[in-house]
């Protein structure tokens, strides 16, 4: 329900039981969570009025955060389109990531000195050009912009065989 507040009333466990005792809900369909939440229950029930962790949070930012949130702050909306299908090439970012590493490896440099090196020889060699990039991501998979084009070029391509066989699975071993 939409503005429901029943996280307050108890929780998920006492309001799954209440469900199983009353038989809205049938004992088969109780969900695989029950049981093993019922043999081995928290030390502390998961309430919602249960105070949080005084800890603060972790930081989990990784040095190459720092140089994707800088080149896509820099892009501006305007990144090279990336395509998924392909697990070979390594993507733009990935590359600057590679580049600035060495650059600080092997040339000594601080983060900001790789990053525009980087960055300019990445837009020397064209690849943060999104036309030209889309000009040959379109070459490469000979398709169309239209939807209905890429469709067709995907169940044009040979459909793979599979070595699974279902009547091998059903032989049952002698």
């Amino acid at each position: 329900m939409v503005g429901s507040r029943l996280e307050r009333i108890g929780t998920i466990f006492t309001r799954m039981t209440g469900l199983l005792q009353s038989h809205a809900v049938a004992l088969e369909d109780r969900p695989i969570w029950y049981d093993v939440y019922k043999a081995f229950p928290p030390a502390v029930p998961p309430r919602y009025d249960r105070p949080g962790f005084a800890k603060p949070p972790r930081s989990i930012l990784y040095p190459e955060d720092v140089i994707r949130a800088k080149f896509h702050k820099q892009m501006d909306r305007m990144t090279p389109m990336i395509d998924l299908s392909d697990e070979v090439n390594l993507t733009i970012t990935q590359k600057l990531v590679l580049m600035c590493n060495e650059f600080q490896k092997q040339k000594q440099m601080s983060l900001d000195d790789a990053y525009k090196c980087a960055f300019d020889i990445l837009k020397a060699e064209g690849l943060l050009d999104r036309q030209s990039k889309k000009k040959q991501w379109q070459e490469q998979s000979n398709i169309n912009d239209s939807l209905s084009s890429s469709f067709k070029w995907v169940s044009s391509k040979p459909k793979e065989k599979s070595e699974l066989n279902l009547k091998d699975i059903f032989i049952e071993d002698k």
